[in-house]
């Protein structure tokens, strides 16, 4: 096995759990959570929606993570999600911050674009 197939394995694991523990929190605490990091305004149905979907990921990229060359669509699929989230809670930090916790939405930024970097450079590649 390769080492960009090994650190590829590494990282689908490592967004498996913190995937887990966000959708874990948005599910059980979006409510408190809402309220420790100053939203004043949330959707909990939004929030559960974003919940199941960052859940279907975090499972979907630990099944991958046994062949990533040849679940890659998962992969690209993260790389996907990964640099769109950042766009969309870049945008709301920017034009909309009176109704966004900014702490939160600049440490999920942070989250995924690192992701988006690993799952880029770490691309799965044939074996040969």
């Amino acid at each position: 096995m390769s080492s960009r197939t090994r650190a590829c394995r590494w990282a689908l694991v490592a967004y498996f759990a913190v995937a887990m523990v966000c959708s874990l929190l948005m599910f059980l605490l979006l409510g408190r959570s809402a309220e420790w990091i100053n939203w004043a305004w949330y959707d909990p149905t939004g929030g559960k929606v974003l919940a199941a979907a960052v859940l279907a990921l975090g499972i979907g990229s630990l099944l991958a993570a046994r062949d990533p060359y040849r679940h890659r669509v998962m992969v690209q699929t993260l790389i996907v999600f990964n640099a769109a989230g950042p766009v969309g809670l870049l945008y709301r930090v920017l034009f909309e911050s009176e109704m966004t916790p900014i702490g939160a939405s600049w440490t999920f930024i942070a989250l995924m674009t690192g992701f988006l970097v690993l799952f880029y450079v770490f691309y799965p590649q044939r074996e040969e």
